[in-house]
C-alpha cells in the first residue's frame, strides 16, 4: 500500500490573450442573460398596462351602453304615450323596442369582455381570477417631445444591448479560436506527503515530495480542426453583427411607428370629440322635436344609434392612445438606464 496526500497547481501563461478573451466572453454571456431578463420584464409590463387600459375602456363602454338603454327606454315611453293619443303608429313602438334591445344586447357582451380581460390580467400577474381594482380618470402620460427622441435612446433597449453583448462574445470567441492555434506555455507544480503506512502519512518528518515543470505545447496534428473552429467563429461573429444591426433598425422603426401612431390617434380623438359633441346636441334636439310632434321616431332612433357609436368609438380611441404610448415605452427600452 502507498498513501499520498498531494496538492497540484497549473498555470498557463497568457501569451496570446486567450485567457483574457475567455473572461471577456464569459462576462458578455452573463450580462446578456440579464438584458434578456429585462426584455422579458418590459414585455410583461407593457402587456399588463395595455390590458389595464383595455379594461378601463370596457368599463366606459359599459356605462355608455347603460346610459343608451335608459335613453332608449325614455324614447319607447314617449312613443307609447303618443300611440295612445293617436300621434304615433305601432311601427314607432316596434322600432323603439328594437333600438332598446340593441343596447340590452350590448351590455352582456361588454360584461363578458370585462370578465375575460380581468382573467387575462390575473394570469399575467400570476394570480387566480379576481376583480381587478382600477381608478378611472387617474391615468396620465408624459408628453412626447416635439423633437422626438435621439437614436441613442435605442441603447437603452435590452434586446439591443443583448445583441451587442452577443457580438462582443462572438468577437472574443474569434480571439480564443485564433490563440488556440499558437503554442501555449504552462507551468505545473505539485507537492505533498507520501508514506507506506497511513499512520505515518502526517508524521514529522514524513515523505515530502515536490515538483515544478514547465511545458510548451504546439498544436500540430489538430491544426486543421483549430483552423476550422476559427473560421466558424468568424462566421458567427458576422452573424452577430448582422443581427445587432437588424435589431437597431427594428428599434428605430418601432419608435417611429409608435410616435406616428400617437400623433394620428390624437388627431382622430379631437375629431371624434367634436363629432360626439355635435351628435349630443342633435340627439337632444331630436328628442324635443319628437315630443312636440315635429320629428319622426326614425330620426330619433338614427340620432341615438349614431350617438351611441360615436361614444363607443371615442372610448376606443382613448384606449388606442394609451396603447400607443405604452408601445413607445417598450420601444424605447422601458425606462432602463
Amino acid at each position: 500500500d502507498d498513501y499520498t496526500a498531494s496538492l497540484g497547481l497549473s498555470w498557463e501563461v497568457d501569451i496570446w490573450g486567450k485567457v483574457k478573451r475567455e473572461k471577456e466572453e464569459a462576462l458578455a454571456r452573463l450580462l446578456q442573460t440579464e438584458e434578456i431578463r429585462k426584455a422579458v420584464q418590459i414585455g410583461l409590463v407593457a402587456q399588463v398596462a395595455t390590458g389595464y387600459y383595455t379594461l378601463l375602456m370596457l368599463d366606459e363602454q359599459l356605462e355608455i351602453a347603460r346610459q343608451s338603454l335608459n335613453l332608449s327606454d325614455s324614447t319607447l315611453l314617449i312613443a307609447q304615450t303618443q300611440y295612445e293619443f293617436g300621434e304615433a303608429t305601432m311601427l314607432a313602438i316596434t322600432q323603439a323596442k328594437a333600438q332598446r334591445d340593441v343596447a340590452r344586447q350590448l351590455i352582456p357582451q361588454i360584461e363578458l369582455s370585462i370578465f375575460q380581460q380581468e382573467n387575462a390580467l390575473a394570469l399575467l400577474c400570476g394570480h387566480y381570477p379576481e376583480t381587478v381594482p382600477r381608478e378611472p380618470g387617474q391615468e396620465s402620460f408624459a408628453p412626447v417631445p416635439a423633437s422626438g427622441y435621439p437614436v441613442s435612446s435605442l441603447a437603452n433597449r435590452p434586446d439591443v444591448l443583448a445583441a451587442e453583448l452577443e457580438l462582443r462574445a462572438a468577437n472574443a470567441r474569434v480571439g480564443i479560436s485564433q490563440a488556440s492555434m499558437y503554442p501555449s506555455l504552462s507551468i505545473n507544480a505539485s507537492g505533498g506527503l507520501n508514506a507506506y503506512q497511513a499512520a505515518n502519512l502526517f508524521a514529522v518528518p514524513g515523505g515530502v515530495f515536490s515538483s515544478v515543470a514547465a511545458g510548451l505545447v504546439q498544436p500540430v496534428f489538430q491544426r486543421r480542426r483549430l483552423r476550422t473552429q476559427y473560421e466558424q467563429a468568424r462566421i458567427e461573429r458576422e452573424k452577430a453583427e448582422l443581427s445587432f444591426r437588424q435589431l437597431v433598425l427594428q428599434g428605430y422603426m418601432e419608435v417611429s411607428d409608435a410616435l406616428a401612431r400617437i400623433q394620428k390617434v390624437e388627431e382622430q380623438a379631437i375629431a371624434s370629440a367634436s363629432r360626439q359633441a355635435a351628435l349630443q346636441e342633435g340627439i337632444e334636439t331630436s328628442n324635443i322635436l319628437f315630443q312636440n310632434g315635429m320629428a319622426s321616431y326614425l330620426e330619433v332612433i338614427v340620432a341615438q344609434s349614431t350617438y351611441l357609436q360615436a361614444r363607443l368609438e371615442n372610448a376606443q380611441l382613448a384606449r388606442d392612445k394609451a396603447a400607443a404610448t405604452i408601445e413607445l415605452y417598450r420601444a424605447l427600452g422601458g425606462g432602463w438606464n
